[in-house]
């Protein structure tokens, strides 16, 4: 038996929380710190510019438009900036309460995707949530 999932993903707020919480927090420790406020604020805005040029670079370039399951080994998805679709093997299915990460072997690289909850329909994100406790049961199942 087989549950093949087809999700659309749209666009969510929990993506966007998740990071801006992160740099947020490392810039209070920032502040916090007992280093003199000049080396604080120069190391804020290097940190802020290198976060939202790695942001922009990578993670708004890495957006999922969709997912698919084509058979029990074989995945698909599209990225939203790019008309492509790609391939791969699922090698790991992780269900972290908002978040599952999905890891694919692709040729002879390895990728990383986040599902988060907001970003799929309520059946959807329950497909995935049993396809990840399968796999975290049985890894050789999918």
């Amino acid at each position: 038996m087989t549950m093949l999932v087809d999700a659309t993903i749209q666009r969510g707020v929990l993506r966007h929380l998740a990071y801006t919480s992160g740099a947020f927090m490392v810039v209070a420790l920032m502040l916090l710190s007992g280093l003199p406020l000049l080396f604080k604020l120069l190391l804020i805005g290097l940190f802020l510019l290198l976060n939202y040029g790695w942001y922009r670079l990578f993670v708004a370039t890495q957006v999922l438009a969709e997912i698919w399951q084509q058979d029990a080994v074989v995945w698909g998805w599209r990225y939203l900036s790019s008309p492509q679709s790609h391939t791969a093997t699922l090698l790991q299915a992780r269900h972290l309460v908002i978040v599952i990460v999905l890891n694919f072997q692709c040729r002879n690289t390895s990728v990383s995707m986040l599902i988060w909850r907001d970003e799929v329909s309520g059946e959807e994100w329950r497909k995935l949530s049993v396809l990840t406790r399968l796999k975290q049961s049985s890894p050789t199942l999918f």
